[in-house]
């Protein structure tokens, strides 16, 4: 279970992220839209440009966190154990040690 809850917090961290850094691009992109005819951009407004380029890389960051935290999320729900079944024995490795004797145990 905490797999899962893991993994859909980190999901939803990165979807605010996302979003907000989308929202903040769109702003801007719509403001440099004005500014610079045919794609091009006046030297005065490259700092703009640079800044609108690197809040869409966030978002797009955001949202690839998105998609993996969800992953995780799903993947943490599909091992958790079916409810009313007994526990299954698992597979160990244990090491032995005593007068005379130096191993390991392995039981499955």
């Amino acid at each position: 279970m905490v797999l899962a809850a893991t993994g859909f917090g980190v999901g939803a961290i990165g979807l605010g992220v996302g979003a907000v850094a989308g929202a903040l691009t769109l702003a801007r992109s719509g403001a440099l839209a004005e500014a610079c005819p045919d794609d091009r951009c006046p030297p005065s407004r490259r700092d703009e440009l640079g800044a609108a380029n690197t809040l869409a890389n966030v978002s797009n960051a955001g949202f690839a966190v998105l998609a993996i935290g969800a992953g995780v999320g799903v993947a943490g729900l599909l091992m958790l154990p079916a409810q009313g079944s007994p526990p299954r024995a698992r597979a160990a490795l244990t090491p032995v040690l005593g007068p005379g004797v130096i191993g390991l145990r392995a039981t499955f």
